[in-house]
């Protein structure tokens, strides 16, 4: 906490490997309202996303992979972050599909969006995805076991600028090759 009481003014934090609590995650977005790119794991679950998105309205890039623990409500409260640009969502388990979908309608510069292990990202979410956000250059599927090959296609031929696609296991090779084919600008793994 005396770091971040101490420096002021940051625009990246980076430090994925290190944990903090929610006391010190509140301090740092309080005297940090510069933040363009945050990264570190958070111990607690009861922080303030929220007051992040308003205390950092230039915050580009957010990696909450390692905070699984994180309420949908809290995760929904990103829908303020408007300059978003890349988000981590890994193993954030209790995200749901009408959070996904809100984040999709109001952070629509979205370039980089990670939800591996999201099993709450439905179709219907992926689809809002790809009309709300035309700059998705990246997006990370892989662990969402209910999505469908429908979707997939709609999601590759909706999103123009998209060039790396991460699938769940459950898509075979034959599906992927086929998407290779139809969409040779498109990585597909």
């Amino acid at each position: 906490a005396y770091l971040f009481k101490e420096l002021k003014n940051l625009e990246v934090v980076n430090m994925p490997l290190n944990s903090i609590t929610s006391a010190t995650f509140s301090l740092l977005i309080e005297n940090n309202s510069n933040l363009e790119i945050l990264s570190f794991h958070c111990t607690a679950d009861d922080v303030s996303l929220g007051d992040l998105a308003q205390n950092c309205p230039n915050l580009k890039s957010l990696d909450l992979g390692a905070w699984g623990e994180l309420s949908d409500a809290s995760i929904n409260d990103l829908v303020n972050a408007k300059k978003l640009q890349i988000l981590y969502l890994c193993y954030c388990r209790q995200l749901t599909n009408p959070t996904l979908k809100n984040i999709s309608r109001n952070c629509t510069q979205l370039k980089h969006l990670h939800l591996s292990n999201c099993e709450g990202v439905r179709d219907d979410g992926i689809r809002v995805l790809a009309q709300n956000c035309p700059n998705l250059l990246y997006l990370d599927l892989e662990g969402c076991p209910t999505l469908t090959e429908e979707v997939i296609v709609e999601l590759a031929m909706g999103s123009k600028k998209l060039i790396k696609l991460i699938l769940p296991k459950e898509f075979g090779g034959t599906f992927k090759k086929k998407l290779i084919k139809d969409y040779p600008n498109l990585m597909v793994l």
